[in-house]
């Protein structure tokens, strides 16, 4: 057996990797290379604020472990929302896509408006939501995506030729 016959054999034997169904859809097909990438970048990231942060925790709470407590529990919203757009059906985004671009632009407008947008080196950026600060400007960048991507989606008849000239 060659060794490209064993990964490919080695692939379809992988949980992870082999399609399925769940409750009447098919179950996600993950992409072993892209999770293990995110796993690495996660552990890694982990291990590097904890060794940035550690005199810094305990010189300001008292509590070495306050940064990377917090780092884990952001990690842990992360993937928490990573699993619910994963289960979210594609037309659901599609159909909100506007939507969530309209919205972005509000919230960036609404961080310049006097009273609500925290100033940090004379400029404003944030949103104060209690013990978080927001950046509007990153929610905009995948709204950008999503609307984009919806739009591909509709006009994708029209984009098809393109660059065909009309007579």
């Amino acid at each position: 057996m060659s060794a490209v016959a064993g990964l490919i054999n080695l692939r379809a034997r992988l949980p992870f990797g082999m399609p399925g169904r769940v409750a009447g859809r098919s179950a996600p097909n993950w992409d072993p290379w892209l999770l293990g990438s995110i796993v690495v970048l996660l552990v890694l990231g982990t291990i590097m604020v904890h060794s940035a942060s550690v005199s810094i925790a305990e010189r300001l709470t008292g509590n070495s472990t306050h940064y990377l407590l917090r780092h884990l529990f952001s990690i842990g919203l992360g993937v928490s929302g990573m699993f619910i757009v994963m289960h979210t059906r594609i037309r659901l985004w599609e159909h909100l896509g506007p939507y969530l671009l309209l919205i972005g632009i509000a919230l960036l407008v609404v961080v310049l408006l006097p009273g609500i947008g925290v100033h940090v080196n004379g400029s404003s950026r944030w949103l104060p939501l209690g013990v978080v600060n927001l950046q509007p400007s990153e929610l905009v960048k995948l709204f950008m995506i999503v609307y984009a991507a919806g739009y591909l989606v509709r006009k994708q008849e029209e984009l098809r030729f393109f660059t065909r000239a009309y007579s």
